[in-house]
């Protein structure tokens, strides 16, 4: 996906449409039959939106770390709740990210977080972080990770995955690792309510 990874980094809008419209204009191009997606987080959520707007495309969904977006708002403590849009306009401008992605990117933050999201600590080797790292040193990375960032606070980023997942009518599957601690297992409950 754009922005993501070994992936070219160009100044947009970052969107969940934007990388609908991007796998769909790849399989249109190159594929041309149904397939089967499968996406983690933010893909996994590409997945969903594709098979909403092109159900020609897709057999089936397979869904990993699925984010439930529905009670983002609902999860900021009540005395934070009037502040929320300021708050939010500090925390999305390019004058706070830009540093943070300049911290974000060092191998000592990259091997904490990755202590985080992997429970095997065998995993976590110089070639993984080196992998983690790399697509943070590209052209454009700064950039990307600002439009991403701020375009994830925008109302219109998520679509509605409650009701893309109440009306697929095609297999679909959801995967979630028993000890995620990005996106907790938890929420794998609240998509299916």
């Amino acid at each position: 996906l754009l922005g993501f990874g070994a992936s070219d980094k160009p100044v947009t809008p970052y969107t969940i449409q934007l990388w609908t419209e991007q796998v769909y204009e790849f399989w249109a191009t190159f594929v041309k039959v149904p397939v089967v997606l499968v996406g983690n987080s933010i893909g996994a959520v590409t997945c969903l939106s594709l098979a909403a707007s092109y159900p020609e495309m897709v057999r089936g969904v397979a869904m990993i770390s699925l984010p439930h977006t529905a009670q983002s708002t609902k999860k900021a403590p009540a005395l934070l709740r009037p502040f929320r849009k300021i708050l939010q306009s500090i925390f999305t401008s390019s004058f706070f990210l830009e540093p943070l992605f300049h911290l974000l990117r060092q191998p000592w933050v990259v091997k904490h977080w990755a202590s985080l999201a992997y429970t095997c600590k065998e995993a976590i080797t110089d070639e993984l972080l080196e992998i983690l790292i790399a697509p943070a040193r590209e052209h454009g990375a700064a950039q990307a990770f600002c439009a991403i960032f701020q375009g994830m606070f925008s109302p219109q980023f998520f679509p509605n995955i409650q009701a893309i997942l109440s009306n697929l009518k095609l297999p679909s599957l959801m995967v979630w690792g028993k000890k995620d601690r990005m996106v907790p297992v938890n929420l794998a409950q609240q998509c299916l309510n």
